[in-house]
């Protein structure tokens, strides 16, 4: 199935409140534990993990516009960590995982869910493949606001850089369906006319997004210093 399709079929069915539930308790990656593991439900059909998966992060995107209001909108910020956080990923300095940005950048309401699941599909590449299941891995992730030139509007600028990764030789067949990658270069330039990037490096995966960001003044709140 296109990925458009299964993001817009996901979509309806946290629309119809299946994202909601509680997600399942997350292990530490590395574990036997499998991504996304699946959890009972009664009445309801079994779902793969990577669907469920997807359910979950598009459930905490609607917990976050459900929590914003008229007078503020989500930010990067609370976005990156609110999955980072439902991953147990923690960013440190010299850790596994680094943050670089501001706080603070509004995200336009419409690109939140969007971006959250290319956000998803990327982590969970680095957890089964990449930086955050080989021993060397690392993962930087810097993002910035720019003021575009001929418009004048705010653009989010985004960098995804994971290094210390043994890649697969040369023509050797890529892992998974390829799904996240496309959500990044078809999807996000068709929703939102984003400019992205993904690219299979020597040392890992490195992929840039920048789409437009609201215009609305952030107000402030507990989550923006």
């Amino acid at each position: 199935m296109p990925v458009y399709l299964e993001s817009r079929r996901i979509s309806e069915s946290a629309d119809a409140g299946l994202a909601l539930a509680p997600a399942a308790p997350c292990a530490p990656y590395g574990t036997s534990t499998p991504f996304g593991s699946q959890r009972s439900r009664p009445k309801r059909p079994p779902v793969r993990p990577a669907f469920q998966g997807r359910l979950e992060v598009l459930g905490r995107a609607q917990g976050l516009l459900l929590r914003a209001h008229e007078n503020r909108r989500v930010t990067f910020d609370e976005l990156i960590n609110t999955e980072l956080a439902a991953q147990c990923i923690q960013a440190e300095e010299n850790g596994l995982v680094t943050l670089d940005g501001p706080k603070g950048i509004p995200l336009r309401s419409r690109t939140v869910q969007s971006l959250a699941m290319a956000l998803h599909e990327l982590m969970t590449n680095a957890a089964k493949y990449g930086a955050l299941k080989q021993p060397n891995g690392h993962l930087a992730l810097r993002w910035w606001q720019e003021t575009e030139a001929e418009s004048g509007k705010p653009w989010l600028q985004l960098d995804w850089k994971e290094s210390g990764v043994a890649m697969p030789p040369l023509g050797a067949k890529p892992h998974g369906r390829g799904q996240g990658r496309e959500l990044i270069e078809r999807v996000l330039p068709y929703q939102f006319d984003a400019r992205t990037t993904f690219a299979m490096e020597a040392d890992g995966v490195h992929c840039t997004i920048s789409l437009p960001a609201s215009e609305h003044k952030v107000a402030a709140h507990p989550g923006v210093v």
